[in-house]
């Protein structure tokens, strides 16, 4: 008997299973990333904004001294 080729029914579901599993795993550590990535740059807002106070409470300070 001739075997015709290609793929059969069940040999495309494993696959896309397998392809499913894997975007599963590589969709979970972009995740993880993506976090990391938004807590460090809250973060660094957050310490912009002390270091700009800082400097605008020291600009004061310098600016009245002598008053």
């Amino acid at each position: 008997m001739k075997r015709d080729k290609g793929f059969t029914i069940l040999e495309v579901m494993i696959a896309i299973a397998i392809f499913a599993f894997l975007m599963l795993i590589i969709s979970q550590l972009m995740r993880g990333e993506i976090r990391l990535i938004n807590n460090v740059t809250q973060k660094a807002d957050l310490e912009h904004k002390a270091r700009t106070a800082i400097m605008h409470v020291l600009d004061e300070i310098r600016l009245n001294r002598y008053t």
